[in-house]
């Protein structure tokens, strides 16, 4: 028997978007189409109820792999993306315990520290250039502590930009494909201190925050700041609070389309998504880090047996391991997530 092929639906006339459009208005009777019909992400994008071969036609990536630009396929097993963020900018770039630094942000005061961070800046840009996992760059973390007197302070944060311009510049000779990520000092929450916001056509900045009120007002200044250069505001820290903080502080970060990252993703305590049980003598290691260090007599006599110690950090390299963490269930929850089944 002869094989027969027939167009399917060959027998329905074509219906243009015109007359698609005059149906669903037809039948809304008088309802607003957008805000019937039309889903806003959390993101801020706006889905339509229905897409045409029309609407294809100006996206120019639909060729391209994983892996290519303009990145927007994703390339690992878990679809995870990382920010390369300087934690530990030499010299040090806070002045608190947060960077290693000695008490002071000696970065901004040296200019063979700021032209080696700006070099290892370059280096990893150049590494990374062409990895799609990487989503960008923050050139440092909470630069330039709360810790010091007015006209310190004020002098300090003059020179953030600046350094942060020229960062930026050693990146671009490398690489023009990533965000450049800028946080403001004190903690990152001072962007009064930016006077030039389009210095880098990626350019991101990135707020944090611990305490205060979970309320809209909380976060006003850095909105403001956001809606004034039209440059995105990422809440790259948050967290460390009770579970109604959190979910309050989630609920007001979609409701004004501000991204933001947790922190910590794993620690000892319960304020983190995934919890670590701590070995037994962990408790002595942490007796002596704190104990008396004045002398090395001192130390001497309060070091613990080294056997135990070994014994305590091995287990602790194990501990950490994903598989061996615990999800802490209520901490996950107030960030609007779920936790999966194991």
């Amino acid at each position: 028997m002869a094989e027969k092929k027939e167009e399917l639906f060959g027998m329905f006339p074509p219906v243009s978007t015109e007359e698609w459009m005059a149906k669903i208005t037809t039948d809304l009777k008088g309802a607003d189409f957008n805000r019937k019909l039309v889903w806003r992400t959390n993101e801020g994008f706006d889905v339509q109820p229905f897409y045409r071969r029309e609407d294809l036609k100006n996206l120019t990536h639909l060729g391209s792999l994983p892996g290519e630009f303009p990145y927007v396929r994703g390339t690992r097993d878990n679809n995870l993306f990382v920010i390369l963020d300087m934690h530990d900018a030499p010299a040090g770039q806070t002045g608190d315990n947060i960077d290693d630094s000695y008490g002071y942000p000696w970065l901004f005061e040296s200019p063979k520290a700021q032209a080696q961070i700006i070099d290892i800046w370059r280096r990893i840009a150049d590494r990374y250039k062409d990895e799609p996992v990487i989503l960008g760059y923050e050139l440092m973390n909470e630069p330039i502590a709360t810790l010091f007197d007015k006209e310190t302070t004020a002098r300090l944060n003059a020179e953030l930009e600046p350094l942060y311009k020229r960062i930026t510049k050693a990146i671009r000779e490398v690489d023009h494909n990533h965000i450049i990520l800028a946080g403001a000092p004190q903690w990152n929450t001072n962007f009064s201190v930016f006077q030039d916001t389009d210095f880098d056509p990626q350019l991101m900045y990135t707020c944090h925050r611990y305490g205060g009120n979970p309320t809209p007002e909380s976060l006003q200044h850095y909105i403001d700041f956001r809606n004034k250069t039209n440059r995105p505001m990422y809440m790259g820290e948050i967290g460390h609070n009770s579970d109604e903080w959190q979910s309050t502080m989630v609920q007001i970060m979609k409701d004004n389309n501000i991204g933001y990252t947790f922190w910590p993703y794993k620690k000892r305590d319960n304020s983190c998504m995934m919890g670590v049980s701590m070995p037994a003598e962990w408790d002595s290691i942490v007796k002596f880090s704190e104990g008396p260090h004045a002398t090395f007599a001192e130390i001497r006599e309060h070091r613990p047996d080294q056997t135990l110690v070994r014994r305590a950090m091995t287990q602790y390299l194990d501990s950490i391991r994903y598989d061996n963490c615990k999800p802490q269930v209520n901490y996950i929850k107030s960030m609007g997530l779920y936790v999966p089944e194991k």
